[in-house]
């Protein structure tokens, strides 16, 4: 289905998100503490996280991405102390990144896009999308926060789409099937668009790492909708049943 621009995507009923849908079938066999076993670090090979606490890992990716919202949507600095109040900052993970993308060429457009295939009762949004200032396409940004340590490690290999099975599971090839889904979903819906490369971007202690979308996936962005899709119709149909 296209849409337009200006259409207001308001989805009329219950839709379910694209994480749960890509772990069941696309990498089901990840297991973090698992991977981190299969080459043991000693303290002095890890680097620096900047984290004290396992769950300060997830609140850190909140603020980033509640903080980007407000900076690129029109609100700028105001719309920042009007959340966190008169003397915040933008965290330095943000300033990096901001900077990262001037280097690049790369103009942030719209933060947290939100989009649904109707037909699948399945959305997600859209971490950032920018305009190349070279080119004027459209680029997609996915970002992951931290993962210092784990980002390239996996279990095994990728189990959907099949034409991808040659990758394996780590966190990085799990965060360009989600990419390649918004990218699929975005130039579905909006074909006017012109989509340009579209990354990965991981956000560290000390550096911003751009990671560029495989052709190898984008070849596959239809088959990976296919099977995303039909475990997100089953679930639906499985709900509405009465099976869960």
């Amino acid at each position: 289905m296209v849409r337009s621009a200006a259409e207001p995507l308001a989805p009329p009923r219950r839709y379910s998100g694209l994480r749960r849908h890509l772990e069941r079938v696309c990498y089901p066999d990840y297991d973090y503490k698992r991977a981190m076993r299969t080459c043991p670090q000693s303290a002095g090979q890890k680097r620096a996280t900047g984290l004290s606490r396992p769950w300060h890992g997830t609140s850190r990716g909140k603020l980033i991405h509640d903080q980007m919202r407000l900076l690129v949507n029109g609100g700028g600095e105001r719309a920042l102390r009007a959340a966190y109040g008169t003397q915040a900052i933008t965290c330095d993970h943000l300033v990096r990144f901001f900077d990262a993308l001037r280097r690049k060429g790369l103009r942030p457009a719209l933060a947290e896009f939100a989009d649904f295939y109707d037909e699948y009762r399945l959305a997600s949004a859209i971490d950032l999308m920018c305009v190349s200032e070279r080119t004027g396409e459209v680029s997609l940004v996915e970002i992951k926060v931290g993962g210092e340590n784990y980002f390239n490690r996996a279990t095994g290999p990728l189990k959907q789409p099949r034409s991808l099975r040659g990758h394996n599971n780590s966190p990085l090839n799990q965060a360009f099937l989600q990419l390649l889904f918004y990218r699929k979903m975005i130039t579905d819906h909006y074909p006017e668009l012109r989509v340009g490369s579209c990354y990965v971007a991981q956000l560290c202690t000390d550096e911003v790492c751009f990671y560029r979308l495989p052709a190898a996936f984008v070849a596959a962005q239809c088959d990976l909708l296919e099977c995303v899709g039909a475990s997100s119709a089953g679930t639906a149909t499985r709900t509405s049943s009465g099976w869960q």
